[in-house]
């Protein structure tokens, strides 16, 4: 029997960022190379969502037919659907060794939720840290852009807006100032401007980064 002492032990990888920051095409990438490692089913898992509760949670909250959502129920149904996602995916996958990506975590409440829809932030704040359960990220890859940049690069990819992207230019642009502002109070986020980069060039930047920090758990290909 292999010692517990020599499983080692899991990490949890976020990528934030506001609307057409790619977020979510590099938390792909990144799945797909550790599942081609050995880690995991090269997927990742949106947040919210992953759960059965946290995909229905995650339908409300996107439909658009839901414009008129306060800001406080908002607020809740992204804790109720984050404790779902802790519970049942995160800490048993790092438990077992795993290597789990996100896209999107607590970082996205206090840009949208506080920063940009205004509610109270200690309140909140306290709020979070109790949903989450102790259970922070290794790593927060912050992907910034000009918020009509990212309007533009998902115009191109003729996707239909859900709700938070339909909001107006300045809403987006309260929500990048709000990743700014609490990132700064983070350890652990890696900050990437992707305005002028690549695909290829954000996801190189990321790989550098996990190979520096973390050593032969990402090796080449």
């Amino acid at each position: 029997m292999i010692s517990s002492n020599l499983i080692k032990r899991g990490l949890f990888i976020v990528f934030e960022g506001p609307e057409g920051a790619g977020k979510t095409v590099q938390a792909a990438r990144l799945a797909e190379y550790l599942g081609k490692i050995g880690y995991g089913d090269g997927k990742a898992i949106h947040e919210p969502g992953g759960t059965r509760i946290g995909e229905t949670i995650r339908g409300i909250l996107l439909d658009i037919n839901n414009k008129g959502m306060q800001p406080l129920a908002e607020f809740f149904l992204f804790l109720a659907a984050r404790v779902k996602f802790v519970c049942d995916i995160v800490k048993p996958k790092m438990e077992n060794g795993e290597i789990v990506v996100a896209d999107r975590f607590a970082l996205s409440t206090m840009a949208y939720q506080i920063y940009a829809r205004g509610l109270p932030e200690e309140q909140c704040l306290t709020a979070i840290d109790l949903a989450v359960q102790g259970c922070e990220p290794d790593v927060y890859f912050l992907l910034l852009v000009d918020p009509e940049i990212g309007r533009n690069r998902q115009g191109l990819q003729g996707k239909k807006p859900d709700r938070f992207e339909s909001e107006n230019l300045d809403f987006h642009r309260k929500v990048t100032e709000g990743y700014v502002h609490f990132s700064q109070r983070l350890q652990n986020c890696v900050v990437i401007d992707t305005d002028h980069l690549t695909v290829e060039e954000i996801q190189k930047e990321v790989v550098d980064y996990l190979r520096k920090r973390f050593g032969d758990r990402f090796p080449n290909l």
